[in-house]
């Protein structure tokens, strides 16, 4: 059934949403707003894949506070490898959160885990009794940007 002579084809329900196609909302005039428009599946956007990416960046989110709520945590990685270990798990966190929602713009998802960092930096005022460290949370924000754009770099690479 098409929505106006204009536009594709929906589908009857919107219940009943094939996963190979992807919701539009469109403006248009003729009474119905959303409109379903085939795109293909590819390997990176699998449901599969995104379903259990999305489970491993909620567990990293939550093992890195559980882990970071050990005193002795911050001790682990002496000097430069303490950054080397922040830049390493919010890239990992990131590319984890890119692959879980490969829709979401880049900025919004490296936004996201840049802010858990803060959250992580504050929570360990309280777990390790020190000060801010604003470099850390730098750092956490560069692993971010750099996780998500790996990600977004395979996802181009794979869809090609």
């Amino acid at each position: 059934m098409l929505c106006c002579s204009n536009h594709l084809p929906r589908t009857t329900s919107d219940n009943a949403r094939p996963t190979t196609y992807e919701s539009r909302t469109m403006g248009h005039n003729c009474g119905q707003s959303r409109i379903f428009v085939k795109l293909p599946l590819n390997a990176i956007s699998h449901p599969r894949i995104t379903t259990v990416a999305r489970a491993a960046a909620v567990l990293l989110t939550l093992g890195l506070f559980t882990i970071g709520s050990v005193p002795m945590a911050g001790h682990a990685f002496p000097g430069a490898l303490h950054w080397v270990a922040h830049l390493a798990a919010y890239a990992l966190m990131a590319f984890a959160y890119g692959l879980g929602w490969p829709q979401r713009p880049a900025a919004q998802l490296a936004g996201l885990v840049a802010i858990i960092g803060a959250i992580h930096e504050t929570t360990e005022i309280f777990t390790h009794s020190h000060a801010f460290e604003t470099k850390d949370v730098i750092v956490n924000a560069i692993g971010a940007l750099i996780g998500v754009a790996i990600q977004r770099a395979t996802q181009r690479i794979i869809t090609r």
